[in-house]
């Protein structure tokens, strides 16, 4: 997973409204290690060198696996094939483990972002047109000590490939989709960007290990490399946050902001420093519109109908999974969720129909035949 320092993650709105409690962003004080530290402090290079160079070992790996395949399908296959033969579709998934292509080829470990990196320039190198992907998950809305984390997770379409005479598709490399089973959208990004999320990914191992100066280099890196997301602007603001810099923090919110008006992890963390301020006006303004956007996604609701599903309250439930389904109507997990709601109230008809919604929504093989397990249980 790509890590967010940030404290909760909504759908994607348009419309804010005027903010009374802007702040003007002085980006050369904000960005100044001697501003921040009283020194100069390492920005790590941005370079596809360290990131995604292939060593002369790994190329003549690459050249023994897909030799005598001239085609594209043949290559990827091989490719894939044997990765698992050499058990690096096996890796050890090391959530804190940002790796370069070299490092994880030869630790055979790391998360998301380091395999995807690995396999981009592995198949990069075997001719094939292999680009990143980012796939938006929601957030799992659970605490680690004082941080709530968003998960975004990345993975690698290689376009072009020729399946049959008449068909090219696209094919989906995942290390870890696992993890996740939603209908949740995907979009191919540049190399720039996965950079910087490698840069920002290494910022938060370093703010987990305290070291301060560690963290703003690779934020800073993150920035320099892909200052258009507001996300890592936002990462930047935790740091300064946590060192208690709060007039800097708010500027690298409200630069998110600038960037993304509703960028809804600097609103939360605007909530929650105006909170540590004493400053209520400015915590009620960005508290509201959090709330706004939280009623607005469909997986906040979700959560809150698989709470009150627990404690028994059906109304509850059935009220939440009406108004996701009404803002996301082809996810699956909704129309599942809505479907033991009814088994509860004794209504199978209702049972009846939703799972089968559910399963006209599954995105594999594996969820399909979940559904029709159920189902032919009724």
């Amino acid at each position: 997973m790509v890590r967010w320092l940030i404290l909760i993650s909504c759908v994607w709105l348009a419309g804010c409204a005027t903010n009374p409690h802007s702040v003007p962003v002085n980006r050369v004080s904000l960005l100044s290690a001697q501003e921040v530290f009283g020194h100069e402090v390492p920005i790590p290079e941005a370079s596809d060198a360290a990131i995604l160079t292939l060593t002369p070992a790994i190329e003549a790996w690459i050249d023994r696996k897909t030799e005598n395949y001239p085609s594209a399908s043949g290559r990827l296959r091989r490719l894939l094939e044997g990765m698992i033969e050499d058990g690096l579709l096996n890796l050890v998934y090391e959530d804190n483990s940002t790796l370069t292509a070299r490092e994880v080829f030869e630790s055979k470990q790391g998360n998301c972002l380091a395999f995807s990196n690995l396999f981009v320039a592995m198949a990069r190198y075997a001719d094939l047109n292999a680009s990143f992907q980012m796939v938006d998950i929601p957030p799992s809305f659970t605490s680690e000590g004082d941080l709530v984390l968003l998960n975004n997770h990345i993975n690698v379409v290689v376009q072009g490939v020729r399946i049959s005479p008449n068909f090219v598709k696209e094919h989906v490399v995942d290390f870890n989709s696992s993890n996740f089973n939603g209908n949740y959208p995907a979009r191919k990004v540049t190399d720039q960007y996965a950079y910087a999320l490698y840069f920002s990914n290494r910022g938060v191992e370093a703010l987990r290990d305290s070291d301060y100066e560690a963290a703003w280099g690779f934020f800073r890196a993150a920035i320099r490399t892909d200052g258009r997301n507001a996300d890592h602007w936002v990462n930047l603001g935790y740091l300064l946050a946590v060192m208690k810099r709060d007039d800097l923090s708010i500027q690298a919110y409200q630069q998110a902001l600038n960037l993304q008006a509703n960028n809804k992890s600097a609103l939360v963390n605007l909530v929650w420093l105006h909170k540590r301020r004493g400053d209520e006006a400015a915590m009620r303004f960005y508290q509201a519109q959090v709330d706004y956007y939280l009623n607005h996604n469909p997986y906040y609701l979700l959560e809150l109908a698989q709470q009150a599903y627990q404690r028994g309250d059906n109304d509850a439930a059935m009220a939440a999974l009406n108004r996701a389904i009404s803002l996301k109507n082809d996810e699956h997990q909704l129309y599942f969720m809505r479907a033991l709601v009814w088994l509860r109230e004794g209504d199978m008809a209702a049972v009846r129909q939703d799972l089968d919604m559910a399963r006209s929504y599954a995105l594999n093989e594996q969820q399909v035949k979940r559904y029709n397990t159920k189902l032919a249980a009724l």
